[in-house]
Parts: structure tokens; sequence; C-alpha cells
């Protein structure tokens, strides 16, 4: 009993020791840029006190008091949902607030990779290849450093596939709500959920994704009963048509003009279309677990709109690839893929550039995926004796 206590107290020490740590740093150290979680802490503080989050006067006002030095606004885009999370961390002041979320951050990256490394049975020895996939990988650092919200999105879709293997679908469907944070990013991994639903009739996940949604939403109007009308006029009034990212649309923008704001959805169009025809041919012996990897790696190389530290979200689909790589015995399809892998890794995380000259950054990872698939994962499946 008394050592049981004594641990106790120990790690409350500890974590007393941890927080201090964090205050002191965070209120003397500009450690993080101004960057994208600041869109994120000005939104949520906004909203606290009842203002439009969605107002760029508003934002603007909040963020030069922070010290951004940029006469326009840190936009927040996504939807009204996320302020439910916002909401807690920007109660708490900028530089402390700033530090727990990349703590956050980090424990979820951590949590995705471990179930990622479980989900598809890779030796329990070897976990610590997922950590090093998902810490090492180059949008994955751009996220961290910017303090993006891609890595509760990755949480999200390795939830969702994590309780549906333990039959808990309701939990499965809470999970999948959380790629609604960035609608346009797994645009096609919404569109396979509601197909599925539709024909397994599993309402359950349906029930889940809504609990998902209306909850947070509820939670996040409390002190602002005009949180989605606000919302609505901004995407319909001043949406982001003039942005330049890192998708398939910029390149079409350049080639026949940035006037024509349609071609920015094109890539997603035909994205949608490869979905249904995939969906066709696979839905009688829909596997999840095979099925998801691909779909995430399609939707964020045809996505509407993304940037290079959105296609962090692709380190699902490395992990799944890494839990079949024998360190032991090198190939050299194997040893092609991993040095392709980490080099454009190396080349996004160094090479300082704008945005939209990495519109193929997802399209590689896309083409990498297909071909690590086939030599890893099929070849390794084919050449399984069947007893």
């Amino acid at each position: 009993m008394r050592k049981t206590y004594k641990a106790h107290l120990k790690s409350m020490l500890a974590l007393l020791v941890i927080l201090a740590g964090i205050i002191f740093i965070s209120q003397r150290v500009s450690v993080f840029p101004l960057h994208d979680y600041l869109e994120y802490w000005s939104a949520g503080r906004i909203n606290l006190t009842g203002g439009n989050p969605y107002s760029p006067e508003q934002m603007i006002d909040l963020q030069h008091q922070i010290g951004r030095i940029q006469s326009d606004a840190l936009m927040m885009w996504n939807p009204p949902w996320l302020l439910a999370l916002a909401m807690p961390f920007s109660i708490i002041a900028y530089p402390v607030s700033r530090m727990l979320w990349f703590l956050l951050e980090l424990l979820v990256l951590f949590l995705s990779a471990d179930m990622l490394w479980q989900i598809y049975k890779g030796n329990p020895k070897q976990r610590w290849i997922a950590w090093i996939v998902v810490l090492s990988f180059g949008p994955t650092l751009h996220t961290l450093k910017l303090g993006q919200i891609t890595p509760v999105i990755l949480l999200g879709s390795v939830g969702f596939l994590y309780f549906l293997q333990k039959e808990k679908s309701f939990w499965a469907g809470v999970m999948a709500s959380f790629i609604l944070l960035k609608p346009h990013l797994l645009y096609l991994f919404a569109l396979a959920v509601l197909l599925w639903i539709l024909k397994s009739r599993n309402w359950k996940l349906l029930a889940g994704g809504l609990a998902g949604i209306i909850l947070p939403f509820i939670l996040a109007s409390l002190p602002n009963f005009h949180l989605l009308s606000q919302y609505l006029y901004a995407i319909w009034n001043y949406p982001p048509e003039d942005w330049q990212t890192a998708t398939l649309g910029t390149p079409l923008r350049f080639l026949f003009g940035q006037d024509l704001f349609f071609l920015q959805f094109l890539p997603s169009i035909l994205g949608a279309a490869w979905l249904l025809i995939y969906w066709i041919r696979n839905n009688k012996k829909w596997n999840w677990s095979t099925a998801l990897p691909l779909i995430i790696v399609v939707s964020t190389a045809t996505a509407a709109y993304g940037w290079a530290h959105d296609v962090a979200i692709i380190v699902f689909a490395a992990v799944q690839i890494a839990t079949y790589f024998n360190i032991k015995k090198w190939t050299i399809k194997s040893g092609s893929l991993f040095v392709l892998f980490w080099l454009v890794s190396l080349i996004n995380a160094f090479l300082s550039t704008t945005q939209h000259w990495f519109w193929w950054l997802s399209s590689f990872y896309s083409i990498w995926y297909i071909f690590a698939d086939y030599w890893l994962i099929r070849q390794q499946s084919e050449s399984v004796p069947v007893s």
C-alpha cells in the first residue's frame, strides 16, 4: 500500500515539474512561429466571448495583440465543431497553450503509430519502427511545427479501423467524424463510409458519426448561437478561392487560368469517380484494413485543397507498409521503396519554397503506395502457401 502511494506521489510530482517546465519555457522562449495554431486559438477565444470566429476583422485584431505583424488575418476555415476542441486551449494564454498543443499532438502521433502497428499485426518487438516512420516523416514535422489539426484527423482514421475490428460500430463512427474537421482532405473516406453504411445498414456507425459532429457543434454554439450562420456567410461571401495550394488543382489553374475556380475541384470529381468504380468492384468482399490506406492516399492526392503538411495523413499507409518490411532481408524492390520514401521526405522537410511547388507531393506518395502495396503486401500474401 505504501509503495503504491509513493509511486502515485512521484508521478504527481513529476507531472507538476513537467508542467512548471512547460510554463517556464513557453513564457520565455519563442519556440514556435505564429502560424496555423494561431488561427485555432484565436477563433476559439473569439467564440468564447460571443464574437464571430469567421470575421477577418475580429481575427486580425486579436492576432495583432499576440504578435502577428502581417496585415491580413490568419483565418480558420474549418467547420464550427472544431471549436469545441479549440476553446479549452483558448482559455489558456497563447504561449502555454501552444506548448500544450504540441505535447498533445506528439501523444496523438505516438498513439496512432502504435495502434496502426497493432492493427496491421507488426512484430510487437519492432513497434519502434512505426514511431520512427511517423515522427521522421517530413509532412509530420511540418504539422508539428505549424500546430496543424492533421494529427487529430489521423487518430480519427486509425480509431475508426481499430473500433471496427473490436466490433464497436458506434465508437468507430465517432472516430470517423474526426475526418470532417477537414472535410476536403479525406472526402473519399467519408463517401466510402456512407456507401458502406447504406449497404451494411450499420446504423450504429451512422449514429456515432452524427454524435461526433452534433455534440461538439452544440458545445461550440453555447457561447455563440450565431456560429453556423457566421460560418456559412464566410464560406459563401469570401471563400479562399485565391489560395495556391499543394494540390493538383493549382497547376491546372496555372495552365488554363486562375479565374477558373472550378478547376480546383476537377481532381476531386475524378477521385469520386474512381471510388465509385472501386466500390462497385469490391463492395461484396469489402475489407476496410485493405481499402482504407488506398482510399486515404487517393483522397489526399485528389483533394481540392491541401498543403504539404496535410500529406502527414499518408503515414497511415506508410506504417501499414512498414509492417511488411523485413529488416534482416532487403531486396532491390524494398530498398528502392525505402530510399525513395525518405529521400522525398527529406526534400519536403528541408526544402524551403512556396506551397504550390509541392502540388506533386501527395501524388508521388500515392504512386509510391500503389507500388509498395503490390511488391510488399500482395506478392508476399500470394507467396504464402494455403494449408
